[in-house]
Formats: structure tokens, C-alpha cells, sequence
């Protein structure tokens, strides 16, 4: 009897992973999720681009949210303009 409800509970909770791992979530409700939360905690929030983390594997297994508070993040252009000028000016305690 107790190996009876042993193999019937191993067999479940393999069941129960196999079925689990299949269900990727969409990447839109994680930004929707990401972003109520962000709001809820912080009010007036603007995102940025989402950062992948890889397992070993090579597969996508998580992503990071970064939010600037009250006023959105610059665009990646000034932020390289602004990165070239300091190096121009030879200032490397500016960069």
C-alpha cells in the first residue's frame, strides 16, 4: 500500500513539472505584470527595454525590468554622444 501511494505520488509530481515547464508566459503580460507592480511601488514610472538572462543551456529562463522614476531614461543615441564627448575630452574620471 505505501508503495502503491508512493509510485502514485511520484508519478503525479512528474506529471505536474512536465506540465509546468510547457507553459512559457507570455512576454507581453510579463511587461504587464513588471509594470503594475513598478507602478505600485514607485507611482510614475517609465520602462526600459527588458534584459534576457540565459541559463547554460543557452535558453532564456528569466528577464530583468528596469523602470526610471519620474522621468524617463535618455535615448541610447545621447547616451553615446555624451560617452564620446567625455572620451574627447580626455576626462576618464567622467565617463
Amino acid at each position: 500500500m505505501r508503495k502503491l501511494i508512493l509510485l502514485t505520488l511520484c508519478l503525479s509530481l512528474l506529471s505536474l513539472s512536465l506540465y509546468a515547464e510547457s507553459n512559457i508566459v507570455p512576454m507581453e503580460k510579463l511587461r504587464e505584470i513588471a509594470h503594475r507592480n513598478a507602478e505600485s511601488l514607485w507611482g510614475d514610472v517609465h520602462p526600459a527595454e527588458a534584459i534576457p538572462y540565459y541559463s547554460v543551456d543557452d535558453e532564456i529562463v528569466a528577464y530583468a525590468f528596469n523602470y526610471a522614476i519620474d522621468k524617463g531614461f535618455p535615448d541610447k543615441q545621447s547616451l553615446i554622444d555624451e560617452c564620446e564627448s567625455k572620451a574627447t575630452d580626455m576626462n576618464k574620471y567622467a565617463r
